[in-house]
Parts: structure tokens; C-alpha cells; sequence
């Protein structure tokens, strides 16, 4: 027992100097933990999946489970951890421990990976635990401060043989004290995802483990007994006290009427996802929703969540959208479904993105007052939590139930710290990604990574898209499991992939609209004038740009011409800061939203953030051509609702802004070619020219097939010509980014390498959220172009920027922040240092202040303007063209 207390695990100053908890005391607290969360805070699913990997009855897998996970920390009984501290150095020495020189710093980790096989074999004793089992566990359980590792480690680290000995008498108490069955091996699980899991449990368990308010230190003298039973009350009410054992999955299978009871009559989408359910047999299915806007998708996926949670006892549900502002519109919906759903459990609901301090709704939940005596929800509060201890956004996956970006689901399968903690936390959840049909080449590569795994973790998926071409829907089912591809059933549709199985069954369509097709040219009066014939002074027009640029050249030449009263001419787009961007976007639904006030005449001009992030509805449509997918993403926003129509505007009409003809009949996008992809706006130049009318939903599956699809028709040589020259261009970017994607990438979990060496290849450690560095340091989930973030201030308001900022000041701070993309000042602005007060503050590290006075700030050559109804400009008020987009 002397050397027990030696062996220590975590030390602080007490009154009388350092104070020790032991090694022996701190592994077991934390494969304690572990043993709670298996009992309260993993559900079926999962503890299953364990019990089959490990091939035992479940009460040995339990105590192995824990065993293994308390062996974490073995390598801290070694020479190259205790050496930093004197005291335990000294006495160690004097009981014959030898400490010979060390020149290089070796992370206790790394040992514990390396020691572990020999240990696990000699406790084992005739039975010989399998030693390249064992090697892999070393590396998992050894990972659990981020990142895996075999490397090898010489005796000046581990020591010599009386440190073996005193590892091997560590292992056996623990061994023990858990009531191992030690002669009842566990099988040698070659499936990568046990690893995975296995690492992410062991994480979540130490970093809950070492909390020192929930495990104070023991006193000297305290017995292995004694602390025993102490550990497993601490542990009991750790867990309670993070919130990981207040949800439960329902106990039976719910009807959409059920779940829904305000949708009086289920639309198609809604009926055929209640009838599919009962045919997909398989505890891990993937549902792909093809749909236009509008026809109850979400609702549709909610169900299937909802429905596999109960029936195979999932551990809850992660909702993934393209940005911040969807998932804030999606965290509303999905906190009233929760509501309804569990009125008699406290669920813990988190806002996974960067900016969720932003979302009211959600800092108002955070900061409700629940009642401690007892788990039960309280009628005054409401039934929705958000648990303190999963808002950093490598535990908020932990949660049963988040909304948040498709990054952070993303970031799971990129080699970047804790990447397995966060497949721990999808892990036999479902995960609904929207918009699907919205990523490029290095998003697609990193999502179909994502789909292997989360087939591997036994997670069921939906996936929403307004509609897919033919070799993308492919492409996602095939990354998930389906074997072959799989015969469109028509359009829309749910494509399916189940237990081995798959299928496609179609649906009909609520609405059906005709829309006329218009063409404009590029010129910025032409569009003044005709909109001033063909308005006349009444309708609900969206005029949307692919830039900024444009969007405010136009936005200004209508405020001169004054076709509507000012307070009806509305600009919206990103260069504002966040809190005018707020203040427009609720103006924008206030306006054109369902149950708004809807004036007689009103123009919104925008950039795409209408295509996804509002439900809006307008007269008349008027829109850069982009995309065709696009274009017709935004011509969903036509006769979106039931409202009345000027009679000039009753039915749906298209404008398109085309390009200028060059010579030889070649469009010139101008500044259009530098967001999107010249092939693309190409095909879908072609695809409208000459197009009157479009049909929807019928015609959308086929002009997505004309652009996207292998196979393309062009009206002139010379057009043909420079879309080959383009197809060329976009192919070779196409391989550099999906070159960059998978250079970043996790392993496939079928890969065929043993698990040791599976496990030592994610080394990389990629950075999660430092802008600032290189991108082949950075784990990006996007290819974008330079960024960076400021804090737009008066001179008034910067304040002492030194000081660490209060929460309420941190929010102040964000309040007024917006990114700039403009290569003219990034670079400048990225090299102007981040105050330090603003550096221990993880919401505001990578922000820089931007002071204005009056109205103006300098950056380098140039001049920023923060102008009250434009936004930020650089340099000067955009031209009446819109050419310095």
C-alpha cells in the first residue's frame, strides 16, 4: 500500500504543501464512472453492441469494460511521470525504484499504450491474453488525451523491472477491486468502431473521473475498500450531475398523429415515411428523402428518429444543416418537438455551432433554473435542459439531442484531438442531415466518410435534399452500405437502405406549380425599368444576388428610384454584423414570412442566404443565374404560402439575370465565376436559355440531370468549346479537393489493418478552430476562401480589451462581429493581434477588433466603411454596376 501512495495520479497544493491522490484511487474513480454511465447513461443499443464485440455474458463485459478503461493511466507508474514530482521521486528511490536520466518528455499515454499487452497477459495468467488485443487496447485506452500511439518506449521511460512489478501489483488490485473474471477472456474484437468506441468511452469517463469537486481527494491511510465504496458514490452523483442519466428512449413506438397532433391530415412525404418504417428491419437503416421545399420533410425525419429510438433503443438524435442560421430555426422546431415528445424526462438539448451564445433561445434554456432535489422536470421550467458540462463542442455530440451544423458532425471523421469522442457521441443515435444536395466535392468526400462510420456505429440517417443526381444519390447510398445502385422509383422519392436490403418507393407531390420563365439582361437599369412596368406599384418582389456587391449597386439604384416607400425596400446579406443581420432577417419574416404583415409593395434584395436559412414567400422572383439546383432553390420562395396576389403577379414568375454575351456566344459571368463553378453555370445557362416555363416538382429532377449529369448537349461550337475547357478545369480542381479531403480523413472502419495499426495511423492532431493558421494544419470542413473574423466597435465602445471579458460582454462583443472575406484586408487584418484579454476566451480567440471612428476604419491602403443601410464597404459606395463584388 506504500507505493500505492506513491504512485500518484493528481497533486495540488494544500495547506501544508502538495497533496497526493493516488494512481491506484484515480483509475478506479474513473472505471467507476464508467460502470455508471453503462447503467444510467448508454442504452441499449450500445451496451449490446459491446457485449457482441467482446462475445461474453453481460455482466463480464461489464467488469472488463471497466477494467480496461481504469487502465488508462498505467503508464503514469513509470519514471517519466513520477519524476515530476520531487517528493514521490525521493521516496520511490529510497523503496528501489531507479530514475535514470531523461532527456525527452514521453506523455504517460504513450507508455500506457506500450505496457498494456505485457500487463493484460501476465494477469491473465495460463489463459495468455491475446497479445495484439492487447496492444490495440493500450493504444485506445491510451489515446484518451486525443491522440493514439504506438510508439515504442525504452526502459529510462517505463523503468526497469521493479517498475513492472509495481504496474503488474496495480493492474491485479484493480483487477480485484472489479471483480474481474479474469479466466474468462474476452474475444479479440477486429471491428475498428469497438476501438473507437472504446477510446471515446474511456475519454468521457477520465474527463468526468478527474473532476476534483466530484472526487476530492482522500485522505492518507484510506484502504483500497474504503475508497472503493466512497468512488462509486461520487460517481453515482457525477454522472447525475452532468445530466447524462436524465433520458430515456420511449418504451413504445409512436404514431405520426402521435407525435404530431396539430398536422391534421399528413402530407404524401409524411404518410410514406410512417408506412416505410416497419419494412426497414435492420437497427441501422439510412432513409434518403427527395422532395421539394414545403412538403413536410422534417417532420417526415422526426418520425423515423423517433420510431428507431424506440424500437431499437437508440441513444437519441443529432440534426446537421448546412449553417448557423438554419440550425437555429431548426433548434426552435426541434425543442417543441422534445417538449411534446417527453413531458415527464428532462432531455438535454444542446445548439452545436460556433456562434450558439448568439441564439436567445437557446441562452435562455441555458440559463433556466431546474430543480436539483430529484431528475424530474419541473412544470414552472419546462422539460428541456441544457447540461453545462456538454456545451464545448467536442462533448455537445454527447448530449441525446443536438442541432447544429454539418461540421461538427463532420469533424468526427477528420484526425483532428478527441475525433473519437465524437463518434462516441453519435454512436447508435440518428443523425439527420438536411440540404444535402447543397455540398461540393470536399464536403461530399467528408460525408461519405462520415456515412461509413456512422453505419459502422450502428447509426441510423436521413438525409434531405430537394433533389440529387443520379450519381451523388449513388455515391451516398453506396458509402453507407447499399451494395448496388439502386432504381430511382420517380420523383419525389424515399431511397432506402436497411438491413442488407434496399429499395425506392415514390410519393406524390402536395404542390404543383407552373412558373414562368422570364430572361433580363445584366443591366442594372434594364431590371429598374421592367420591374416598374411589370410591378406597378404593388406585389412582394425578391431580387437576389450571387454578391454582395451586386446586392447593394442595386439596392441603391432602387432607393433612388424610390419604386416602393423606403421602409419597404429591405437589403439583406452577410458583410453586416450580427446583430443588423438579426434585426434584418426578422424585418425579412416579418414582411414575407408566413403570418407576416405582407405590405402592398415591398422589395427585398438579398444575397442566397434566402435559398435555405427563411421560410419566405414572394410575388414575383428576380435572380442572378447560378446553379440551376440553386436557381430553383430560390424559386421555391414563389407562391410559397397562401396569400393574395396583385393580379398582374397571380401566377409564379421567374426573372432571370443572364450573363452578356461575349463573342462566339459565350456568356461572361463576371464575378458569378468566382463562387461557382464555370462548367456548371454553364450547363445551366444552356438548361434556361431558351426554357418559358418551368413545372414543379416534375421538371426539377430533370434540369438537375441536364447540369449535373455525364451527359451534355450544347447549342454552338464555340460554347462547346469553352465548356470543355471548363469541364477540364473543374475535373482537376474537383482531384485537388478530393485529394485535400482525403489526406485529412480518418480511416475507412473496414480498412483491412489490424487494429494496432489501424489505430496509430490517425496522428495528424489537425486544429479545429484556429483560422489562422495554415490550412494543411487546420481540420476544415469546408474549402473557403480566407477569412477572418472581427468585432466592428466605436472608438467608444472598444473599451479595455486587455481584461477578460465578461459572459455578458462576450455576447456584446459577438454581437458585433461578421467575417470578412475580401483578400484586399484579410491578410492585413489577420496579422493585427488578438487583444489578450480576448485569447482566454475560446468564443473570441481568433477575432480582432475593428475600431471605426465615425463611421470609417483604416487597413493598410484601404478604407472600411460601415455604412447603416449598405454594410460594410471597402474603399468606396459600389459602383452603379456592381462590378466590385
Amino acid at each position: 500500500m506504500e507505493q500505492f501512495e506513491l504512485f500518484w495520479a493528481k497533486k495540488k497544493k494544500g495547506e501544508h504543501g502538495e497533496i497526493y491522490h493516488p494512481l491506484l484511487f484515480h483509475t478506479f474513480d474513473v472505471g467507476t464512472v464508467a460502470r455508471e454511465l453503462w447503467k444510467t447513461g448508454l442504452h441499449r443499443a450500445i451496451r449490446h453492441f459491446f457485449v457482441t464485440e467482446l462475445g461474453l455474458s453481460e455482466q463480464e463485459t461489464v467488469a472488463w469494460l471497466i477494467f480496461l478503461i481504469a487502465l488508462h493511466d498505467t503508464g503514469k507508474a513509470s519514471p517519466a511521470f513520477i519524476r515530476q514530482d520531487q517528493k514521490a521521486r525521493e521516496e520511490l528511490k529510497q523503496l528501489g525504484f531507479r530514475f535514470r536520466r531523461v532527456h525527452e518528455k514521453c506523455p504517460h499515454g504513450i507508455i500506457t499504450a506500450w505496457v498494456l499487452a505485457d500487463l493484460l497477459q501476465t494477469v491473465s495468467g495460463d489463459n495468455k491474453f491475446p497479445r495484439v488485443f492487447g496492444r490495440a487496447l493500450g493504444i485506445a485506452v491510451g489515446g484518451h488525451h486525443g491522440t493514439f500511439s504506438g510508439d515504442k518506449v525504452g526502459p529510462r521511460q517505463k523503468g526497469g523491472e521493479e517498475w513492472e512489478d509495481a504496474r503488474k501489483g496495480l493492474v491485479e488490485e484493480l483487477a480485484r477491486l472489479f471483480r474481474v473474471p479474469l479466466a474468462t477472456l474476452p474475444n479479440y474484437s477486429q471491428n475498428h468502431a469497438f476501438y473507437v468506441l472504446l477510446a471515446g468511452l474511456a475519454c468521457v469517463a477520465d474527463w468526468i473521473g478527474s473532476n476534483e469537486e466530484d472526487f476530492r481527494y482522500a485522505p492518507p491511510g484510506t484502504t483500497p475498500e474504503q475508497y472503493a465504496t466512497l468512488s462509486q458514490q461520487r460517481a453515482r452523483q457525477a454522472i447525475r450531475a452532468v445530466g447524462w442519466a436524465n433520458w430515456k428512449p420511449p418504451a413504445s413506438v409512436a404514431t405520426f398523429a402521435q407525435l404530431f397532433p396539430s398536422i391534421q391530415s399528413p402530407w404524401p412525404c409524411q404518410k410514406q415515411a410512417e408506412t416505410l418504417a416497419p419494412q426497414l428491419t435492420g437497427s441501422a437503416s439510412l432513409v434518403l428523402i427527395e422532395a421539394p421545399m414545403g412538403e413536410g420533410k422534417t417532420e417526415a425525419a422526426m418520425f423515423l428518429a423517433d420510431y428507431w429510438a424506440a424500437k431499437f433503443q437508440q441513444q437519441g438524435c443529432y440534426f446537421a444543416l448546412p449553417t448557423q442560421a438554419t440550425s437555429n430555426q431548426m433548434f426552435r422546431r426541434v425543442k417543441e418537438f422534445i417538449e411534446g415528445r417527453y413531458p415527464d424526462q428532462k432531455a438535454n438539448l444542446q445548439l452545436v455551432h460556433g456562434a450558439n451564445l448568439l441564439s436567445e433561445e437557446f441562452t435562455a434554456l441555458r440559463f433556466r433554473t431546474y430543480p436539483e432535489e430529484d431528475g424530474s422536470p419541473d412544470a414552472a421550467h419546462g422539460n428541456i435542459a441544457v447540461e453545462e458540462w456538454f456545451l464545448p463542442k467536442k462533448r455537445s455530440l454527447l448530449a441525446p439531442f443536438g442541432v447544429g451544423t454539418i461540421d461538427q458532425a463532420l469533424m468526427a471523421v477528420l484526425q483532428t484531438r478527441h475525433f473519437f469522442v465524437r463518434l462516441f457521441g453519435l454512436a447508435h443515435k440518428t443523425v439527420i442531415i438536411d440540404e444535402v444536395h447543397a455540398y461540393d466535392t470536399y464536403m461530399s468526400v467528408l460525408l461519405e466518410r462520415l456515412l461509413a462510420w456512422l453505419r459502422a456505429l450502428g447509426c441510423s440517417v436521413v438525409m434531405l435534399s430537394a433533389t440529387l443526381p443520379t450519381q451523388k444519390r449513388h455515391q451516398l447510398l453506396q458509402a453507407y452500405g447499399g451494395e448496388t445502385p439502386i432504381q430511382s422509383a420517380g420523383y419525389p422519392q424515399m431511397t432506402w437502405v436497411s438491413g442488407g436490403k434496399s429499395g425506392a418507393v415514390s410519393f406524390p407531390a402536395v404542390q404543383h406549380r407552373q412558373i414562368a420563365v422570364h430572361r433580363l439582361g445584366d443591366s442594372i437599369a434594364e431590371l429598374v425599368e421592367k420591374l416598374r412596368e411589370t410591378a406597378k406599384g404593388s406585389g412582394c418582389v425578391a431580387i437576389v444576388c450571387n454578391t454582395v456587391g451586386r446586392a447593394q449597386a442595386i439596392y441603391q439604384a432602387l432607393r433612388q428610384q424610390q419604386l416602393v416607400e423606403p421602409e419597404n425596400l429591405q437589403l439583406l446579406h452577410s458583410r453586416f454584423p450580427f446583430t443588423e443581420r438579426e434585426k434584418r432577417e426578422r424585418a425579412a419574416l416579418e414582411s414575407f414570412g408566413k403570418g407576416g404583415t405582407r405590405p402592398r409593395s415591398a422589395i427585398l434584395v438579398a444575397t442566397q442566404i434566402i435559398e435555405q436559412s427563411l421560410d419566405l414567400d414572394f410575388d414575383l422572383m428576380i435572380t442572378d443565374l447560378a446553379p440551376a439546383d440553386l436557381v430553383l432553390q430560390r424559386a421555391g420562395r414563389l407562391h410559397r404560402h397562401e396569400n393574395a396576389r396583385p393580379a398582374q403577379l397571380t401566377q409564379p414568375a421567374l426573372w432571370l439575370r443572364m450573363p452578356d454575351i461575349e463573342a462566339g456566344g459565350v456568356p461572361n459571368f463576371g464575378a458569378s465565376q468566382r463562387i461557382y463553378d464555370l462548367h456548371i453555370l454553364l450547363r445551366s445557362y444552356v438548361a434556361f436559355k431558351d426554357r418559358s416555363t418551368v413545372h414543379l416538382p416534375e421538371d426539377l429532377p430533370t434540369i438537375v440531370e441536364e447540369v449535373y449529369g455525364t451527359e451534355g448537349t450544347w447549342p454552338a461550337p464555340e460554347l462547346q468549346r469553352a465548356a470543355s475547357r471548363a469541364w477540364e478545369d473543374m475535373q482537376e480542381t474537383m482531384k485537388k479537393d478530393e485529394s485535400k479531403a482525403k489526406g485529412n480523413l480518418i480511416r475507412r472502419p473496414n480498412d483491412s489493418a489490424e487494429p494496432d495499426e489501424f489505430l496509430e495511423k490517425f496522428s495528424k492532431g489537425l486544429e479545429e478552430d484556429n483560422p489562422d493558421i495554415h490550412q494543411s494544419l487546420q481540420a476544415l470542413t469546408r474549402l473557403t476562401e480566407p477569412s477572418v473574423q472581427v468585432v466592428c466597435l466605436s472608438e467608444s465602445d472598444s473599451g479595455e480589451l486587455s481584461v477578460k471579458p465578461s459572459p455578458a460582454q462576450i455576447r456584446l462583443f459577438l454581437r458585433s462581429a461578421m467575417t470578412i472575406t475580401d483578400k484586399r484586408v484579410v491578410f492585413t487584418l489577420r496579422e493585427r493581434p488578438v487583444p489578450s484579454g480576448w485569447k482566454k476566451t475560446p468564443a473570441l480567440r481568433h477575432h480582432r477588433p475593428l475600431i471605426f471612428s465615425e463611421g470609417s476604419a483604416s487597413v493598410g491602403r484601404h478604407t472600411l466603411r460601415l455604412d447603416p443601410e449598405l454594410g460594410l464597404l471597402i474603399d468606396q459606395f459600389p459602383a452603379a454596376n456592381g462590378e466590385n463584388a
